[in-house]
C-alpha cells in the first residue's frame, strides 16, 4: 500500500476511535441527564432517551467497523491460534464474508426502516413543545 494511503488509513482510524469515545461519553451524559430530570425534577426530556439510543447504535456500528477492519475478534483469535495456518486462513476469510453479508443485510433493511419511519420519534417532542 502506498505511503499516503497508510497515512490516510491511520488518520481515519484515529478519527473513528475518537468519535466512538465521544459517542460513549454522550451516551453517559444523556442517560445521567434524563435520569436526573426524571426522578429529581419530574420533567424528563423527550429527546434524552432517543439520543441515548441513537448514540448507542452509532457507537456499536462504528466500533464494529473498526473491529472488522483490524480483525480483532476476541473469541475467534483463540480458535485461530489452535488451527493449522491454512485452515485458519480459510476460516478467517469465511468469517469476513459472513460479516460482509451481514453488513449488506443491515444496510438493506436499515434503508427500508428509515424510509418508512417518517418522523415517528420526533412527533412526541413536537406535541410536547406545542400542546393543543
Amino acid at each position: 500500500m502506498p505511503r499516503f494511503l497508510q497515512v490516510i488509513d491511520r488518520l481515519v482510524h484515529k478519527i473513528l476511535t475518537a468519535f466512538c469515545g465521544i459517542l460513549l461519553m454522550l451516551m453517559v451524559v444523556f442517560t445521567v441527564y434524563s435520569v436526573v430530570m426524571r426522578y429529581y425534577f419530574e420533567n424528563p426530556p423527550v429527546w434524552g432517551d432517543l439520543l441515548t439510543v441513537l448514540s448507542n447504535i452509532w457507537l456499536v456500528f462504528l466500533a464494529l467497523a473498526l473491529t472488522v477492519r483490524d480483525r480483532d475478534y476476541i473469541a475467534l483469535d483463540l480458535i485461530y491460534t489452535r488451527m493449522p495456518l491454512k485452515i485458519a486462513f480459510f476460516v478467517q476469510q469465511f468469517w469476513s464474508l459472513v460479516v460482509f453479508a451481514l453488513g449488506l443485510v443491515i444496510v438493506y433493511y436499515g434503508l427500508q426502516v428509515v424510509s418508512t419511519m417518517g418522523g415517528k420519534y420526533w412527533e412526541d417532542w413536537n406535541a410536547r413543545l406545542h400542546p393543543l
